[in-house]
């Protein structure tokens, strides 16, 4: 496998991943 296409994929699920934590926090950390 390229190894920019991977680099690629593993930052794109790392981004998806940590906006899906920042969106979940935001709505479950407001009281």
């Amino acid at each position: 496998m390229d190894t920019g296409l991977l680099i690629t994929m593993f930052f794109s699920v790392f981004a998806a991943s940590g906006l899906c934590c920042a969106y979940w926090y935001s709505e479950t950390g407001r009281d």
